[in-house]
């Protein structure tokens, strides 16, 4: 099913999501999460009914350098959780 992303300005995205399951998931589940100061920061919603998923998510698209406070810059941030999450994998 469909998936729609779009990105908004140089830092800032939006996606939208609906999707159908094989199997009944849940009756009827609602989440919404806003978080800030990490890496991809924004809000989202999320709908369960029967069989279906619907989500909407806006988000930043950088990564957030968390020792020194601040949104990472182009050419930083990305290499440290390749790293941290090729650890993970134990590559």
């Amino acid at each position: 099913m469909p998936c729609i992303y779009k990105k908004l300005t140089k830092n800032k995205s939006f996606e939208a999501q609906l999707s159908k399951f094989d199997d009944t998931t849940c009756f009827c589940r609602i989440l919404t999460e806003w978080t800030r100061k990490m890496s991809h920061a924004g809000c989202q919603l999320e709908i369960d009914i029967w069989k279906y998923h619907f989500g909407l998510r806006f988000y930043d698209c950088r990564h957030w350098n968390y020792e020194e406070g601040r949104w990472c810059t182009d050419d930083e941030g990305f290499e440290e959780e390749k790293d941290e999450f090729e650890d993970y994998l134990g590559i």
